[in-house]
């Protein structure tokens, strides 16, 4: 699980989905949010979550996306996908960055989680254990996928700049 920090705000999370606030100045939780419904309490979730202005931008290996706000303790807005996710996650600027399962990478804005651009890479057909990978500079998105295949795309344009399947190289 990740740990974040945030001033004297320890931000954590564990397996039925809770999204734990810690005040290290009063000693204590402030916050102790679980976003999931009744219906799927009982599966086991994986977070991946980052802190922005905030905001907590979380995603999970069920498909939802949402924006906490771990200060007022509120959902600001919530999406769900049609895959699970399974990666980092990365803002910049008004965009969030991460990618699901079957390694589709997604650009959605911050504000209100509208996708701005769906970006697919290769499927794979036999599901693995690896995570995908996010990375940036200044200027570009690093996207390595769990095919194998590292994508660099243009923050700006959110056009693919290029690709390479490091797999095979590797073997």
């Amino acid at each position: 699980y990740n740990i974040l920090f945030d001033s004297d705000l320890l931000i954590t999370s564990d397996s039925k989905g809770n999204i734990i606030v810690y005040s290290f100045i009063k000693k204590k939780i402030l916050h102790k949010y679980n976003f999931y419904r009744k219906k799927i309490k009982n599966i086991e979730k994986k977070l991946y979550y980052i802190l922005e202005n905030n905001l907590l931008y979380v995603s999970d290996n069920i498909g939802y996306l949402y924006a906490y706000n771990y200060i007022q303790n509120k959902i600001i807005w919530a999406k769900k996908f049609d895959a699970p996710f399974r990666s980092n996650i990365k803002v910049d600027e008004k965009k969030i960055f991460l990618a699901d399962e079957n390694n589709n990478l997604f650009v959605v804005e911050s504000k209100n989680g509208n996708v701005l651009r769906k970006i697919p890479s290769e499927e794979v057909l036999i599901k693995n254990d690896f995570e995908n990978n996010l990375a940036m500079n200044k200027k570009n998105l690093f996207f390595l996928n769990n095919f194998g295949s590292l994508y660099s795309v243009s923050k700006d344009s959110l056009r693919i700049n290029w690709f390479v399947n490091i797999n095979t190289s590797l073997e």
